[in-house]
């Protein structure tokens, strides 16, 4: 079969829309190419920075430090990118604030070829993948994400999320799908909810019984590989959030502010609206899972609504949910 595929028309296709959209990516984030550092105008880069030249110098021992207000969930908090990102200064031998600049170059050309791939592992043709990466560039708060530098890595692994959602619904990766869902709040807390309320709301209309000890199961793995997050923020010692500020209807609508369209674009915003419709007409579906990703979609997009024009409890606010519209941006592409 593989041979039969190298030999194909798909194949060739395959490699010059890679190419492609690897070109269109790399001019359009080439005015990134000679930077040393980027002015984001939001703290987190320079915290991110300042993290990762920590675990340069000390490696794990410099997360049992007591800092910033006496927080502890720093000892676990996105260290995956902060490893990756050292990893990249040793291998080019570079300053720090430069890796991260060539991290963001890379995960912006990442996320056009990562959607490409994981449209066509989900069988769909090579130009509607091509479409599919092609529309990655309409989220335009993407460039929100880079500011937030750790929020970057949940846009590139999101639609590799997706996918691996797909067979968990396909019954192939029922208990493993979960498990790493706990991974991605080492990546970002949003991907982490993300990819946990994606695993929800799917047990509530896959058709299956949703408590049932499979499920007590599958939420047991998630909480057991989320541990190192979670544990520190509900057994906390001396650290209190800073400011009730960021729990507030004004503190989301912020993140928010500088896009129009709350940070995707009208295309796609025109996209998501044609999906609605099209689901009261009674059209033969290929893919099952598409609807309850659609439904996924539109909950998490009214909730986003929601919390930015109406006061919701602060313990919801909590979770800052509006950085994930750039996963919801990803979502309606593949739904």
């Amino acid at each position: 079969m593989m041979t039969r595929y190298l030999r194909s028309k798909k194949f060739l296709l395959d490699i010059i829309f890679l190419g492609l959209l690897t070109v269109i990516s790399g001019a359009i984030i080439s005015f990134y190419f000679p930077a040393e550092n980027l002015n984001v105008s939001y703290p987190d880069w320079m915290v991110q920075a300042f993290r990762i030249q920590e675990l340069n110098l000390h490696g794990m021992t410099s997360w049992t430090h007591t800092w910033s207000n006496g927080i502890q969930l720093w000892r676990s908090y996105q260290f995956l990118p902060q490893w990756f990102t050292l990893g990249i200064a040793n291998l080019f031998a570079v300053d720090i604030p430069r890796a991260m600049v060539l991290v963001v170059i890379g995960q912006f050309i990442a996320l056009r070829v990562v959607t490409y791939i994981v449209a066509r592992l989900l069988h769909y043709s090579p130009f509607t993948a091509l479409f599919a990466g092609i529309m990655t560039f309409s989220i335009s708060y993407f460039w929100k994400a880079v500011g937030d530098y750790s929020l970057l890595f949940a846009f590139s692994i999101f639609p590799l999320m997706i996918f691996l959602w797909v067979k968990y619904m396909q019954g192939k990766m029922r208990w493993l799908y979960p498990y790493l869902a706990g991974l991605m709040f080492y990546v970002h807390p949003i991907l982490g909810i993300t990819s946990i309320s994606l695993w929800a709301v799917s047990k509530f209309f896959e058709g299956s019984q949703v408590f049932s000890r499979q499920s007590f199961i599958q939420f047991f793995l998630f909480l057991l590989s989320s541990g190192l997050f979670w544990a520190p923020i509900v057994f906390k010692t001396s650290y209190t959030n800073s400011t009730a500020y960021l729990a507030t209807k004004e503190f989301l609508q912020l993140s928010l502010n500088p896009f129009s369209y709350f940070g995707l674009s009208l295309f796609l915003l025109i996209v998501f609206f044609i999906g609605f419709i099209h689901q009261f007409f009674p059209v033969q579906r290929k893919y099952r899972w598409s609807k309850i990703l659609f439904l996924f979609v539109v909950l998490f997009f009214g909730l986003i609504y929601i919390g930015t024009h109406i006061s919701l409890p602060a313990i919801i606010n909590q979770f800052q949910y509006t950085r994930g519209i750039g996963l919801i941006g990803i979502g309606i592409i593949f739904a």
